[in-house]
C-alpha cells in the first residue's frame, strides 16, 4: 500500500512539474501557433508555489524526490522575480548630485471609470475625489490614466488642473470636451501628442521637463471585460464548483483575448517602441501577467520598473479575476529606476504604480 501511494504521489509531482514548465514557456511561443501556452502561464507562480510545497513534503519524508519539483523551480527561476521582489525602494535615495528637477514621477493607475473596487455604482464623485487626493499626495510629474470619465458632480480634469496638471491629453473626450478613456495629465510641458490605435486606448506624449525630454506611451491593452456571469463562474472555480459549460466559455473570452493582445503588439506598439526618438516610457494597463507572451515581448526591448526597485509581491489588479500584477511602467536604457512605489485604494479595480525614473549615467 504504501509502495502503491508513494508511486501515485510521484506521478502527480511529475504532472505538476510538467505543467509548471509549460506554464513558463509562453514568453517564447505566440498565441496564435498555440495558445494554450500562453493560457498556462496563468498558472506560473502559483505551480511554483504548489510545487515548492511538493519538494518540502518529500524533504520531510527525507525522500531524493524532491529533487523533482526543485530541478524544475530552479529551471525557471530566473522568472520568479517577475513576480516578488525584495529589498527594492519607494522613495529616491538622497543624493547631493542630483536634483528633483532631474527626476521624472510617472503614474499608471487604471481609475475604472470611478465605479470602485466592485462596481458601487453612485460613488463616482467620492472615488473620484480620493484619486485626486492621491494624486495630490503622491506628486507625480506626468500620469497615465486608462478608463478615466469625468462625472456631473465632479471633474477629474478640472481638478487635476487646479494641481497644476495643465497639459491634457486624450483621444476620446466626453460631451463637455473632457478627456475620457486613456488620458495623460503632465505638470510638464507637452510638446507632441499622438493616438497610436483608432479605439484611442493607446496614446504617447512627448514630455519636456527642463533638459529631459521623454516620450510617455499611455496603455490600455484590450480588457477580458468580465460581466457578472465570468465573475460568478470564478467564484464558484475558488469554491470547487464547476460548471463545464460556463468555464468552457470563460476561458474562450481569455483565449480570444491573449489573442489580441499578441495582434495589439504586433500592430500599436512594437514600432512605437522600435522608432523612439530617444527616452521612452510605456506605462498603463496591459491585462497580462509577466509569465505571459506580452511581457516578453516588452521587456525584450524595455525594463520593467518593478524588477528594479519593487518591493513584495506587486499585485496591481484586485478586482474578482484572479490578483496578477498587470499594470507596468516600462522604460528604455536612456533612463533608470530610483524607486517603485505601489499604491494600494479601493476606488478602483486596480491598484496604482508609480516609478522615479532619471537619466541614466550609464
Amino acid at each position: 500500500m504504501r509502495k502503491a501511494v508513494r508511486i501515485l504521489f510521484i506521478i502527480i509531482n511529475a504532472l505538476l512539474v510538467i505543467a509548471l514548465l509549460m506554464s513558463s514557456v509562453a514568453g517564447w511561443i505566440a498565441p496564435s501557433k498555440c495558445v494554450w501556452f500562453s493560457l498556462m502561464s496563468y498558472g506560473f507562480f502559483p505551480l511554483v508555489c504548489v510545487n515548492a510545497l511538493c519538494a518540502l513534503l518529500w524533504l520531510f519524508f527525507k525522500r531524493w524526490e524532491f529533487l523533482i519539483s526543485l530541478a524544475a523551480i530552479v529551471i525557471r527561476c530566473g522568472m520568479i522575480p517577475l513576480f516578488i521582489q525584495i529589498g527594492g525602494t519607494a522613495e529616491p535615495p538622497a543624493s547631493e548630485t542630483r536634483s528633483k528637477a532631474e527626476e521624472l514621477k510617472v503614474m499608471t493607475y487604471n481609475v475604472h471609470g470611478f465605479h470602485g473596487k466592485t462596481e458601487e455604482y453612485g460613488e463616482e464623485a467620492e472615488n473620484a475625489a480620493r484619486f485626486v487626493e492621491a494624486v495630490r499626495q503622491t506628486e507625480p510629474d506626468v500620469i497615465c490614466a486608462q478608463e478615466v470619465l469625468d462625472g456631473k458632480k465632479y471633474s477629474v480634469s478640472d481638478s487635476l488642473k487646479a494641481l497644476g496638471y495643465k497639459y491634457q491629453y486624450s483621444a476620446r473626450t466626453d460631451g463637455r470636451g473632457r478627456p475620457y478613456g486613456a488620458s495623460i495629465f503632465s505638470r510638464c510641458k507637452i510638446e507632441y501628442v499622438h493616438t497610436i490605435d483608432k479605439s484611442g486606448r493607446k496614446i504617447y506624449a512627448d514630455i519636456v521637463k527642463d533638459e529631459l525630454k521623454v516620450r510617455v506611451v499611455c496603455v490600455h491593452m484590450s480588457s477580458y471585460s468580465l460581466g457578472s456571469e465570468e465573475k460568478e463562474v470564478l467564484h464558484d472555480i475558488r469554491h470547487n464548483d464547476i460548471d463545464t459549460a460556463k468555464t468552457r466559455k470563460l476561458f474562450s473570452k481569455v483565449k480570444h483575448n491573449v489573442l489580441n493582445h499578441e495582434k495589439e503588439w504586433k500592430d500599436d506598439l512594437s514600432e512605437v517602441v522600435a522608432e523612439a526618438p530617444g527616452a521612452l516610457v510605456v506605462a498603463g494597463d496591459f491585462n497580462d501577467t509577466p509569465a505571459s507572451h506580452l511581457y516578453y515581448k516588452i521587456s525584450k526591448k524595455l525594463k520593467d520598473s518593478y524588477v528594479d526597485e519593487g518591493s513584495g509581491f506587486g499585485i496591481t489588479y484586485n478586482g474578482a479575476f484572479p490578483k496578477y500584477r498587470i499594470d507596468y511602467i516600462f522604460y528604455s536604457k536612456e533612463l533608470e529606476t530610483l524607486a517603485y512605489k505601489r499604491m494600494v485604494s479601493d476606488f478602483s479595480d486596480h491598484n496604482g504604480v508609480v516609478a522615479v525614473l532619471m537619466r541614466s549615467e550609464k
